[in-house]
């Protein structure tokens, strides 16, 4: 069982999702591996789109009354449990049913796969072949009980608000080292770093805000 700790910012979990990561702590850009991403959320996203592409191909099929195609539905039964397959994975080294990532990024990506694909589900499975509907609400069942969506983890104190207020407070920095032409090399440095750090913000808030229209 996962465990959260309840603190003045609400409640955070005992144990990252996010490699490096600790809580009260802003993740640090440096030792991050650019464009690393968690390879089993990689598959689940392939998957998804594997799944949607089959189910559109049944709904264009069914409008045009044709008998079902069972060689596609076996292709569909084998997506359907490997997606089960993955979503039942989990990392070791964690505390609860979750994978472990890279950066903030990398967990907002899982994050929105699985309420992707628990929506595609959600809106499907009636129209779904009858032999094949448990396999949809299994793979709903095992999305509530994926850990990435915990709600410690939705917002893993970082919330939008925090992300502006931190931008804003890079922004005139970046703004003062523009102004200030006489640099020396370690404020050229900080330059950089803060312009890095402010890159990586901002496309975390984007992710952030493009999950909560989701809801």
């Amino acid at each position: 069982m996962t465990l959260g700790v309840l603190t003045e910012k609400g409640i955070s979990m005992n144990v990252s999702p996010i490699s490096g990561y600790e809580e009260g702590q802003v993740k640090s850009l440096k030792g991050l591996v650019k464009g690393k991403q968690n390879e089993r959320i990689t598959s689940l996203i392939e998957l998804t789109e594997r799944l949607k592409k089959l189910d559109n191909a049944t709904i264009a099929k069914s409008g045009n009354n044709k008998k079902p195609d069972h060689s596609k539905n076996n292709d569909k039964s084998k997506v359907l449990n490997q997606i089960i397959d993955l979503l039942i994975e989990e990392d070791k080294a964690m505390d609860g049913h979750m994978f472990k990532y890279s950066d903030e990024l990398d967990l907002l990506r899982a994050q929105y796969s699985l309420i992707d694909l628990a929506f595609h589900c959600l809106l499907f499975v009636e129209n779904a072949w009858y032999e094949l509907k448990k396999e949809y609400y299994e793979i709903l069942s095992q999305i509530f009980m994926r850990d990435e969506l915990r709600l410690s983890n939705m917002a893993l104190g970082r919330l939008i608000q925090e992300i502006e207020e931190k931008i804003e407070v890079l922004k005139a920095s970046e703004l003062d080292s523009t102004l200030n032409t006489m640099q020396t090399k370690d404020s050229s440095v900080k330059h950089v770093e803060e312009r890095e750090e402010l890159e990586y913000l901002e496309k975390v808030k984007a992710e952030k805000v493009k999950i909560a229209s989701l809801y």
